[in-house]
């Protein structure tokens, strides 16, 4: 069974890589804000690694992962191929975005 991820379920607070913080009353608010790159829970942007150096269980895993991770917006895990071709992809946005592990300023 899938974990609920309950910062994509209305209502909730986001976060975006600024630091800011938003309320978000309806389910659109929140669908359009993890589309515009706001996410939760806000630790989630202090220490995240990048995804190509994640050793993932499966591929189920690896889609879930890099859909909720904000830097990979545009990034499109296609289950039919297998989980090294897939680490190729995952590798090859991060160097063509110039993807970074994300650390945000401590408390």
């Amino acid at each position: 069974m899938e974990k609920v991820n309950y910062y994509k379920q209305a209502p909730t607070w986001l976060y975006n890589m600024a630091g800011e913080t938003r309320f978000c009353k309806t389910q659109e608010e929140v669908d359009q804000a993890w589309e515009d790159g706001w996410f939760g829970p806000p630790f989630m942007a202090k220490t995240t690694a990048l995804m190509s150096s994640v050793e993932f269980e499966s591929k189920a895993e690896m889609k879930r992962v890099v859909e909720d991770d904000p830097r990979y917006s545009g990034l499109t895990i296609n289950l039919r191929k297998n989980k090294d071709e897939l680490m190729m992809d995952i590798l090859s946005f991060e160097e063509e975005h110039d993807i970074q592990p994300v650390i945000v300023g401590g408390d």
